[in-house]
């Protein structure tokens, strides 16, 4: 699987059961397919990450998915901003108005990210800008909807 996308950092209550199954199956997948896992060193899970401070994870990553709730969303926009690394969100809480991948579409949309379908788009000004393609899937898998656009950045803070 080739990827800009060589180190991915994952976080979320890891405590938490509904996190802690996914978190160790997108941990398992993306090592099977060769991209480097990073989490903090809080993490009780027994999953194949390379560790650190939680604060550092941003430094490293080329990419952050943080799994759980908005509280864990905007948590993790608060690591990756300062970087400008792309965060995505696996949503485990209860609303999900900003982490709207569920655990059933997480591996599938890791893959499309991973597979470059963020690619750059030039608005002719010459600034590289990412392009993200989501897709929706309803019951029994079947494809709602399929959208390719231009990844807004905002600031959070």
């Amino acid at each position: 699987m080739g990827s800009e996308f060589k180190k991915v950092a994952i976080l979320g209550r890891h405590a938490d059961p509904r996190v802690a199954e996914p978190m160790t199956l997108l941990a398992e997948h993306l090592t099977k397919h060769g991209v480097e896992v990073l989490a903090g060193n809080e993490l009780e899970l027994d999953v194949p990450v390379t560790r650190l401070e939680e604060s550092n994870l941003s430094d490293a990553a080329d990419l952050m998915i943080a799994i759980g709730g908005d509280g864990t969303m905007l948590y993790a926009g608060s690591l990756a901003r300062d970087k400008g690394i792309p965060l995505l969100g696996i949503n485990r809480g209860r609303l999900g108005f900003l982490a709207d991948v569920t655990p059933d579409e997480m591996i599938n949309s890791v893959d499309l990210v991973l597979a470059d379908v963020h690619r750059g788009y030039d608005y002719g000004d010459g600034i590289q800008r990412r392009r993200i393609a989501a897709s929706r899937y309803g019951p029994h898998g079947r494809l709602r909807d399929h959208h390719c656009g231009p990844v807004r950045q905002r600031s959070l803070g």
